[in-house]
Order: C-alpha cells, then sequence, then structure tokens
C-alpha cells in the first residue's frame, strides 16, 4: 500500500537494484544480491515480475554466467506471471538461456542439451507471431532456425533462415544465418543421397 514501509523499501531496494544493473559498467553481483533480496522479502512486491526478468538478465550477464540459476528464475517467473507486460520479454530471454546453456553443453552432454533446444523451440514458436520488433524479430528468427538445426528438422531450419535472410537482417545476423542454411541444406541432400547409396551398394553386393 502507498505510504507502507515495508513496501517503500522494497522500492528502494528495487531502484538501487537497477541503477547497479544500469551502471557504467555494470555491478551484476551487487544488483543480483539486490533484486533476491526484494523478491524474498516482498512475496507481494508490485513490480516482482520485472524484478524477476532484471534478475534473469544480471545472472545471464554474470562472470561466469549463471544459467541454471536464470533458467530457474525466469521459468518460476513466467509460470507466476502469465499476463505480466513482460511475459514476452521473460520467454525471450528464457529461450536465449536455453539456447545458450545447450550450446555449452552439447558435445558432453547431448541429450540434456537436446531437451534444451527442444524446450526453446516450444518458446519460440509461441512467440513467433508476438513479437514485432524487427531486431528482435530477426533474433528470434535466428534462434528458432539454430534450435530446429540442432534438433535435426534441417527442412525447417532452413526454411527459417531463408524467412530471416528474406527480412534483410544485420550482417551480424545475415551471415551466420547464411551459413547454417547451407549446413542445413547439405544435411538435407546428405539424407537424399543415403538410399542411393545403400541401393547401389547392394547392387555392388549382388553381383560380387
Amino acid at each position: 500500500a502507498q505510504g507502507d514501509p515495508a513496501q517503500k523499501e522494497c522500492d528502494e531496494n528495487f531502484n538501487t537494484a537497477n541503477q547497479l544493473m544500469n551502471a557504467a559498467p555494470p555491478d551484476y553481483l551487487d544488483a543480483i544480491a539486490s533484486y533476491n533480496l526484494v523478491l524474498q522479502t516482498c512475496p507481494n512486491f508490485d513490480k516482482a515480475d520485472l524484478a524477476s526478468q532484471n534478475l534473469g538478465f544480471c545472472l545471464l550477464h554474470s562472470a561466469p554466467p549463471r544459467y541454471d540459476e536464470a533458467i530457474a528464475v525466469l521459468e518460476a517467473a513466467t509460470g507466476k506471471y502469465p499476463k505480466s507486460s513482460q511475459l514476452n520479454n521473460m520467454q525471450f530471454m528464457l529461450g536465449g538461456a536455453y539456447m545458450t546453456n545447450a550450446d555449452s553443453m552439447v558435445r558432453t552432454t547431448p541429450e540434456k542439451a537436446k531437451d534444451l533446444y527442444t524446450k526453446a523451440l516450444a518458446l519460440f514458436d509461441k512467440l513467433g507471431d508476438q513479437i514485432t520488433d524487427p531486431t528482435q524479430k530477426a533474433q528470434l528468427l535466428f534462434q528458432e532456425g539454430n534450435a530446429q538445426f540442432e534438433t535435426g528438422r534441417y527442412a525447417e531450419a532452413s526454411k527459417t533462415y531463408q524467412s530471416l535472410l528474406a527480412s534483410k537482417p544485420a550482417v551480424s545476423i545475415a551471415a551466420p544465418a547464411l551459413y547454417n542454411q547451407g549446413n542445413a541444406e547439405l544435411h538435407i541432400a546428405s539424407a537424399a543421397a543415403a538410399p542411393k547409396d545403400q541401393d547401389a551398394a547392394n547392387e555392388r553386393a549382388a553381383k560380387a
């Protein structure tokens, strides 16, 4: 309530956390502590959704990044605040966290990485029609294409990259998207050639 000392203290801690996050350079460690303080001591805080989003952001950008903690915070927040004006941003951030975490473990624990790619893809599919900002839309399509590629959905990935490239994104996204599309097309061609190669092998074996 307005004038409530507890609410006032929450506001002050929230503002402090924002200042730490937006400082030059950012102080993510202390910002994380301040956002956690707000969320732990103010369960009915009217900006809890934004505090959760910012906490996730700081966890992802801390050194080293704290992916598992960020994912836990963002998963909880997207479930707890389904009507939040920050929901799309939180889901987009969560999808990115899934992707980055999966990329870091794809060689060591590929099954766990595939599960994270699949989770990311589900979020990106949901966000497809809701993201209108051109820059964010391009990032979304790039990540979606990558998730499709990493889960073996090469034809879908190629189409997603084509859609992205048709929007003429920044070179920083267009270049890797074009490269990734080429790789997707190679996988598609390889899969198409495999039955023919097998037929040829069977024919040679029959003649031997």
